[in-house]
């Protein structure tokens, strides 16, 4: 059977939605271009910008990106030669700041589920203690 033959007997429905499909994709695919062509503008935007800038800007640009890049991104970063070897303490007073923030919540978390099972076992206590009380004064009766 031909494709035109195929195509005769599909439904109007069909052929709009695929059709419609089709389009959709297609733009899509130029949005993902978009997109990616605007990362690289803002790249290479930085990289122009960065040698005209003073140490104060360049430890504050550094900094931040290494910082909200993660630990493999920034060992990246660090090697870049406008880099100032200020940035290394400022990264990792925030890395110590954050595993120290991020432990701190597990503590806290830690402390609530013990406070939580403590109370659960205060009232299953009470609860036993009145059910024996309750037996004893049956078994008195």
């Amino acid at each position: 059977m031909s494709t035109d033959n195929h195509n005769a007997q599909k439904p109007a429905k069909i052929t709009a939605f695929e059709t419609f499909v089709s389009k959709l994709k297609s733009e899509a695919g130029k949005d993902f271009v978009s997109a990616q062509q605007i990362d690289q503008a803002i790249g290479q935007a930085v990289l122009l910008w960065l040698p005209d800038q003073d140490e104060k800007t360049l430890i504050d640009f550094f900094a931040g990106i290494e910082i909200a890049g993660g630990a493999a991104l920034a060992r990246k970063i660090e090697r870049h030669p406008l880099r100032p070897a200020a940035v290394a303490p400022i990264v990792e007073d925030a890395r110590m700041k954050a595993e120290a923030d991020k432990q701190a919540k597990k503590d806290e978390a830690a402390r609530a589920k013990e406070e939580r099972d403590r109370k659960k076992l205060a009232e299953l206590k009470a609860i036993y203690e009145n059910q024996i009380t309750a037996e004893v004064s049956e078994a008195a009766e």
